[in-house]
């Protein structure tokens, strides 16, 4: 693994910890994830996808800087307001990436 890589998997584990905590707390049916009961299609006739998947280009000195400014605002997650919280958001998804398809 490369150090954008680490890096990368670093901040991704610090911001999925601060989205769960954030988050709010439903009062959801006893599992949640239960799929079971969702369609009651044929599962044979599984849809196709109409659309290829999207590809992205990542600059990796502007995607560096972006993951080093989001671990920085990681570290105060608490402290966050929600407009600067979507901006991290939106920072980790979108910072030092293209979409070239």
């Amino acid at each position: 693994m490369d150090e954008l890589e680490t890096l990368e998997q670093r901040v991704g584990e610090k911001w999925a910890a601060a989205a769960a905590t954030r988050a709010p707390q439903w009062d959801l049916d006893d599992d949640p994830l239960d799929l079971s009961n969702w369609s009651t299609g044929d599962p044979d006739t599984a849809p196709v996808m109409q659309f290829p998947r999207e590809r992205w280009a990542s600059y990796p000195a502007k995607r560096t800087a972006t993951l080093l400014m989001c671990e920085k605002l990681l570290d105060h997650a608490d402290e966050l307001t929600d407009q600067l919280w979507v901006l991290l958001c939106a920072a980790m998804v979108y910072g030092g990436r293209t979409r070239i398809a």
